[in-house]
Formats: structure tokens, C-alpha cells, sequence
């Protein structure tokens, strides 16, 4: 997945949350620091942060703002309440954190503020809070809310590198003034001739009627233009040196009952006109582009290997690196306070027990990801489970009687390829010449007729006949078996005459598929124990991590019907 950066990351300057200037924050030359609670993210100078934690001691603040500066880290006050300076806590409803959009500011629910009304509290008091899953979202009492966009100004939001936009907002307001103050405004309104060839242009003037109402107009998708409606005849002017005479107040009393009256409440720029040929070709284009969209075509450019996915989706959801490294460096934060003397509130202001929760379950996640970059560059299962040579051993032995020579044995998931290795060596001491095909996504050590590649994209004719096929060994299980099914049902494809598997119980088994097979033999006990490792994982002594099973998969020998008498 590709790395985005906003514009703030990527020049490395960020606003501080508290006066809003745009300052570096990163190397020698950076003026705002970020907050070292791992899901923060705000950036502040040392001078306002120091006065917010400390606002009726100047001599404290100053004393940090002078570590700040210095490089020592600090939380900021939107992780404890402004009223009663406790911490949040998510378990407990009224614990949890109603926190302001604009300041580093939070409550409790229990003491938010009555002058900050939730939105179905009253219709005549503006609307402060929001009540969302396990948090508020507010606009404290020190911001002044905007009646027309009900919420404080937008004015806030600075990126680097990015001219100032002026807002639509800001536009209507201005605009607004121009029109109340002017009240009146001369512009041209074109009427089509209907019966001649030729277009009459008649000057007319309009007033604005309603400013309320050119602001609702303005705010409306501009897809309307596009929209098919039935064709109004539009009236034909006659007379146009009469309409030109007629006083002010009777023209604006004609067009309001004219269809292109609705334009004269908005300037002709803000609204551009689209004849009816220009709206039938972009219509066309519209419809012939989406017949042509199918769901297949997207699912095509989004394809995924058939090892990273079960039921349509991925196994593994993506941990950004961003996060893990301010969540590491949190717990550092917190394990320093604690060492300086602070108490687990101050710690806990830090790293917040979800924190260490989603840790947790990173580490669990990441453990084979990440051990050939702690134990060395060693090949990687990407969190699969190979078979221990020794239970190859003994597979091939079970396995070897039933192969004929010139047959070709398919390892559709190979892994470590050990398994068609050692059966080659057996079968070349019992003088049975063989082909072997090994398809995985990862390079093995061994490449012995190897081919990097994902399973599910083999063809039929890229192999033998079923006759002389014999497939197996241990593909990925999935969650409740889904990858394993998956993967024998692509091998059932090609009919192959015997199928050997190591796959879990709750897998389906093969006398249950629509075309059945028959079951050879079964051996629940030949993988109990310790038969699985992770390749590419080691212990603190340097030694293979190994998986003991709880619930040993069996081993099957699966033939096709009509090969069933002779197995």
C-alpha cells in the first residue's frame, strides 16, 4: 500500500492547536512540538502549551516551556477535563470525553457544561455537541458559531505549499453585503425566438429579492444542470421596447413567473448556462461510460493472492507504521514518567490501556512478520505453517506405494519444498521416474522444480492429464478451514487420480464434493505433537519456534472413483 503523506507531513510543518500560526516541526529549525500521547497527533509552541498546563503559575510555565524547548516531551490538556482535571475513561459512560474541534479542550459528560446544548436539545439555541460512539464532539464556549454555517468560521485549516482559498462561505458572505447594500443589480437575460432563426436579447433589470434564499440556491450540486427534465416552452417576447420601458417593479413582477427568473437571484457567472445539445452529449457520454463499468472489471484490478485472503477477505488488516512507532514511543513516555517519579495517571495521560490493548494484538499479528528482521534474513512464511521434515519422512513412505512411474505429483502450496524433494529421493531408490511441479508464492532455499506463483491462476492445460496427476500436501488453512477448501477445489479441477492433504476437521471432505472421491485411508495421529514450525521464527536460544497442536489436522489419501479398486 502506498504511503500518503498530507502536506503537512510531507514539508514537515504543522499548525499549532492552540494560536493556529504554521510553523516548522521537525529538525533543528521546528517551533511546534507534538503531544506524546500516542493517539493525539496536535502540535503546539512550547509558550502556549506551557501556559494552558500551568495558567495560573507563570513561573511553572515558563519552567516548561524552557524543557519543551529543551527537547523534553509533554502532554497536552486536551487529555484530562477542564472542569475536574480528571482522565477519561471509555468504559463509563459519563467518564468519557466530549472534546472541542478548535481548543485543547475536553469534559466529562457528567461536567460538560449546560451552555453547550446537544443538537436535539432545543431549537432556539445554537447546537454546541454531538454525542458519537464513545465520544462528544463540541465547540466549547470560546469559539463564536457562524449562524449561516452553524459552526465556528473555516478559516482555521492552513496547509504548506497551498494558496489561501477563499471559502464559498466567506464568497456568499461577501457577496451578500454587496447585494444587500446594492439591492438592485442590471445584467442581461437572453430569450430564445422560438419562431425565427434569430436570438433577441433583451436588457432587463432584476433585483435580488432574498438573500436567505440565494444562499440556499448557491449551495445546491451543481449535477442539477444535468439533470433530464421535460421541456418548458419558454413565453416569446414581442415587444421588447416596451418590456425595456416598463418601470422597475413591474419587471420584477413578470419574471418572477417566468422559468429563467429563479437565474436573475444569483449572478450570471455563479451559474453557468448549459444548452440543451451540450446536456443530451454529456448524458449520453454518462450512460454509455457506466453500461460499460462492470463489478468484474473493478474485482480484476484488485486482485490479491488466494494466500492472503478467506471468504473475500483479508486475513491480516494493514497496521500502519506510523501508528506502531507513536504507540512504542508512548509506552517509552509512560515507563520514563513513572520512572521520574510521576504517578500512573501521568503515565496513563501518556498511554491509554487501549493503547497497550491494540499492542497486544499488533504483536501477536506481526510476530513472523517481523522475526527475520529482529533473528536475521531468513526465509518467511508470512505466517503459514510448514510440516517438520522427520513428518515428511513418514508421509512419503505412506505415499510412495501408490505412484506409478511417469506420473506427475503437483504441490500446490509447497512452502519449504522438502516434501517433493524427499519424495524423489524415495522414489529414485525404488526406480520410479516422476514429475514434480511446486507452485508457492514466496522463493524456497530449495527451487526443485519450483515455480513462483499463486495457485489459483494454474491453467488445466499446463499440466498432465488427471490420470497421471497427483496433487497435494498441505495448503493454508484459513479461518474455519476457507483457504484449504479453497485451494482443493482448484485441485479437483484437474481431476487428479490421488489427493493427499494435511487439512483440518472442520475442512469438507472430498466424498461430500460434487464430483466424490473416495477415501483411501485416514491417519489421525501421524501429525500430533509438535509437526509444524515457523520457518523464519526463532526463540531466545536461537532455535526454531515450533507449534504444538491441540487438535492434530488428520492426513487423507483421497482417489477418484474409477481409480478406487486399484488404491
Amino acid at each position: 500500500m502506498k504511503t500518503f503523506l498530507c502536506k503537512n507531513c510531507e514539508y514537515k510543518q504543522h499548525q499549532c492547536f492552540i494560536c493556529g500560526v504554521l510553523e516548522p516541526s521537525d529538525g533543528p529549525t521546528a517551533k511546534v512540538f507534538l503531544c506524546n500521547n500516542a493517539t493525539c497527533g496536535y502540535f503546539y509552541h512550547p509558550k502556549c502549551v506551557a501556559r494552558k498546563l500551568h495558567p495560573n503559575n507563570k513561573i511553572e510555565a515558563l519552567e516548561k516551556e524552557n524543557k519543551i524547548i529543551g527537547g523534553s516531551s509533554f502532554t497536552c490538556p486536551i487529555h484530562w477535563c477542564f472542569h475536574c482535571k480528571g482522565l477519561e475513561d471509555r468504559s463509563q459512560e459519563q467518564l468519557q470525553f466530549a472534546v472541542c474541534r478548535r481548543c485543547p479542550k475536553s469534559y466529562h459528560r457528567k461536567c460538560l457544561p449546560r451552555e453547550i446544548p446537544f443538537e436535539d436539545s432545543n431549537e432556539d439555541i445554537v447546537t454546541r455537541a454531538w454525542d458519537l460512539s464513545k465520544r462528544i464532539l463540541i465547540y466549547c464556549l470560546d469559539h463564536e458559531i457562524d449562524s449561516d454555517i452553524e459552526t465556528p468560521v473555516r478559516n482555521h485549516i492552513k496547509f504548506p505549499g497551498i494558496p489561501k482559498i477563499v471559502k464559498p462561505a466567506d464568497y456568499l458572505k461577501r457577496k451578500n453585503k454587496v447585494l444587500i447594500n446594492k439591492r438592485k443589480r442590471d445584467f442581461d437575460e437572453s430569450f430564445l425566438e422560438q419562431s425565427s432563426n434569430k436570438a433577441a436579447k433583451v436588457p432587463v433589470k432584476v433585483r435580488v429579492q432574498e438573500d436567505e434564499h440565494a444562499r440556499k440556491f448557491a449551495v445546491k450540486s451543481s449535477s442539477e444542470q444535468f439533470v433530464d427534465k421535460p421541456e418548458k416552452k419558454k413565453p416569446k417576447v414581442k415587444d421588447t421596447s416596451a418590456s425595456s420601458s416598463r418601470p422597475a417593479n413591474e419587471q420584477e413582477k413578470y419574471l418572477a413567473t417566468s422559468p429563467s427568473s429563479t437565474m436573475g437571484n444569483l449572478p450570471q457567472s455563479s451559474f453557468p448556462r448549459v444548452d440543451s445539445e451540450t446536456e443530451k452529449r454529456v448524458i449520453a457520454l454518462v450512460e454509455k461510460e457506466g453500461s460499460s463499468l462492470t463489478l468484474k472489471d473493478i474485482s480484476s484490478r484488485c486482485l490479491v493472492p488466494s494466500t492472503h485472503v478467506y471468504a473475500g477477505r483479508q486475513t491480516d488488516k494493514i497496521v500502519a507504521t506510523g501508528k506502531l512507532e507513536r504507540s512504542v514511543q508512548a509506552v517509552g513516555a509512560a515507563l520514563k514518567a513513572l520512572g521520574n517519579g510521576g504517578n500512573v495517571n501521568e503515565a496513563k495521560a501518556v498511554c491509554e490501556p487501549q493503547v497497550l490493548k491494540q499492542l497486544t494484538k499488533w504483536h501477536t499479528r506481526l510476530r513472523v512478520y517481523i522475526s527475520p528482521f529482529i533473528y536475521g534474513s531468513r526465509y518467511s512464511s508470512f505466517g503459514r505453517h510448514f510440516t517438520k521434515v522427520d513428518k515428511l519422512v513418514e508421509i512419503v513412505d505412506k505415499l510412495h506405494w501408490y505412484v506409478e512411474p511417469g506420473d506427475t505429483i503437483v504441490d500446490f502450496c509447497c512452502g519449504a519444498n522438502d516434501f517433493s524433494r524427499l519424495m524423489k529421493e524415495k522414489l529414485d531408490e525404488v526406480d520410479k521416474k516422476c514429475h514434480f511441479k511446486n507452485y508457492d508464492l514466496i522463493q524456497p532455499q530449495n527451487s526443485f522444480c519450483f515455480e513462483r506463483r499463486d495457485w489459483m491462476t494454474v491453467q488445466p492445460d499446463e499440466l498432465p492429464g488427471g490420470r497421471q496427476l497427483i496433487m497435494g500436501l498441505n495448503p493454508p488453512f484459513g479461518v474455519k478451514a476457507a483457504l484449504a477448501n479453497k485451494f482443493i477445489d482448484k485441485a479437483l479441477s484437474f481431476k487428479p487420480k490421488l489427493v493427499i492433504l494435511i487439512v483440518p476437521k472442520e475442512t469438507k471432505r472430498l466424498d461430500q464434493k460434487k464430483t466424490p472421491y473416495d477415501l483411501v485411508w485416514e491417519d489421525s495421529n501421524c501429525l500430533a505433537g509438535k509437526s509444524f514450525y515457523l520457518p523464519g521464527s526463532l526463540d531466545v536460544n536461537d532455535k526454531i519456534v515450533q507449534g504444538w497442536n491441540a487438535s492434530a489436522p488428520p492426513l487423507y489419501l483421497w482417489s477418484r472413483s474409477d481409480w478406487t479398486k486399484k488404491h
